[in-house]
């Protein structure tokens, strides 16, 4: 489109329609991803790979259908439906995209521009600002807990002074500024309103 980009068109739209991004350039990917697109494909598209994006389409119409949430998917001027724990987010990690279901999600760490998410699975390390990261992942189950680290709230074992246990032993910093959100998020009557 000569006047503006097909990414910015799709950030214009007050509702976003369900989208398969196809294109040449694959550093297009991650933007396309975050304004939950269905599929991305890269040039040159197989016939194969192109029906896999079709299926995928009409999945997740069913899906919408069964759960009676509207098509198109919220923008940023309205508030966005929370996300089923059974959800996933897709991270760039060498040059893949990697499908992270939340429920595997243990905690981030933060580094600047990139993150380690630690998965009970692996770890993955991917170009992105903790900041963004928890903007996407659903308040109701991650937490800030430091200014370099979220965790998953369902794997919170004990806080002990300024350090938070976590399933499996892993121990994290707790920072001033974030105590009382975690305080909050352990046992809601503790905090005064």
């Amino acid at each position: 489109m000569p006047q503006i980009s097909g990414l910015d068109f799709l950030r214009a739209l007050p509702r976003r329609p369900l989208v398969v991004m196809i294109t040449a350039y694959e550093q297009y990917a991650l933007a396309g991803f975050e304004l939950d697109v269905v599929d991305y494909l890269l040039k040159p598209v197989a016939f194969d790979r192109f029906w896999r994006a079709l299926e995928k389409v009409k999945d997740r119409l069913v899906l919408h259908q069964w759960k009676g949430v509207p098509l198109a998917a919220p923008t940023a001027s309205e508030p966005a439906p929370p996300v089923p724990a059974d959800d996933f987010i897709l991270v760039k990690e060498n040059g893949s995209l990697v499908k992270v279901p939340l429920a595997s999600i243990h905690y981030v760490e933060g580094m600047k521009d990139y993150v380690k998410i630690f998965t009970t699975e692996r770890r993955l390390v991917t170009y992105l600002t903790l900041k963004k990261l928890e903007e996407t992942l659903p308040a109701d189950q991650f937490t800030r807990v430091h200014k370099s680290y979220l965790v998953r709230n369902a794997g919170i074992q004990a806080l002990q002074g300024n350090m938070l246990e976590l399933t499996g032993g892993v121990q994290v910093p707790v920072g001033v500024q974030h105590r009382e959100r975690l305080l909050h998020v352990l046992h809601p009557h503790l905090v005064r309103r």
